[in-house]
């Protein structure tokens, strides 16, 4: 499934929300995710 998730070979991080199980390495990912866009310009 997380292959047809992916558009730009982004990372995958497992995540139960109720659970608060890797929400926090989800969060740190896409904070990381969004500082490359903004620095490459995209």
């Amino acid at each position: 499934m997380s292959k047809e998730l992916r558009k730009k070979n982004e990372s995958v991080v497992e995540a139960v929300a109720f659970q608060g199980t890797g929400v926090f390495e989800t969060l740190k990912e896409i904070a990381r995710q969004v500082l490359t866009e903004l620095k490459t310009g995209g």
